[in-house]
This record gives structure tokens, C-alpha cells and sequence, in this order.
């Protein structure tokens, strides 16, 4: 299965504020299943606004066993995964040099 029809059914469904609605923060109860406007997993419901995980297994060979269940996205694009690890891995070595350059400022002043 691929995941541009998913990302079309998503897309396609715009999402409208309801009184009944749950919180910010909190995902929504999930579409029945024979919605054309359902996520392909309960993960995905967050990958419009960008605060989705991606689903490390949904890209392997197998599929994810969980299927519709999943709590990680089923829409990102290939490769997510790994580009996050990456942007993590980065961030903390920045963060680091910055701790190095602020504990080296620290022993040259005193």
C-alpha cells in the first residue's frame, strides 16, 4: 500500500471545530473505518499540524501489525524516521558545543 491515497483522504477532510470536541491536545475519537475522511492510523491524526511521530514499521516489508490501531503516523513519507534521528542527533551536538563554549567563557573569567 502506498501512502498517497491516505494523504489525499486526509487532506481532503477538512477539519472543522465541533461543540463536542476534545481539547486541544487530546486526539479525537477515530473516524469509522468505511470513512472516506479516516487517518490510516490514529497516529496521523497529528500530522497535519506537524506533532505527528512517524511509524518506524509502517514502511517495512511486514506493515505495522497494528495497523489502524497505531499510535505513530502512517502518512509521513519514507525516510522520516531516520531524517528526525538525524535532526536529534544534530540538535544535541549543538547543544553540547554550546555547553563546552559556555563552561570554557566561565573558567577564562574567573
Amino acid at each position: 500500500a502506498t501512502a498517497a491515497p491516505a494523504e489525499t483522504a486526509v487532506a481532503a477532510c477538512p477539519r472543522v471545530e465541533q461543540a463536542g470536541d476534545p481539547p486541544a491536545g487530546e486526539l479525537p475519537a477515530p473516524a469509522s473505518p468505511d470513512s472516506p475522511c479516516s487517518p490510516p492510523s490514529l497516529g496521523s491524526v497529528l500530522h497535519a499540524e506537524g506533532r505527528c511521530k512517524p511509524c518506524a514499521w509502517n514502511r517495512k516489508p511486514s506493515g505495522c501489525f497494528k495497523g489502524g490501531l497505531c499510535e505513530f503516523c502512517h502518512v509521513c513519507e519514507a525516510g522520516a524516521v531516520q531524517k528526525r534521528q538525524k535532526e536529534r542527533r544534530i540538535k544535541g551536538k549543538e547543544y553540547r558545543r554550546q555547553v563546552v563554549a559556555r563552561l570554557q567563557c566561565e573558567e577564562a573569567r574567573s
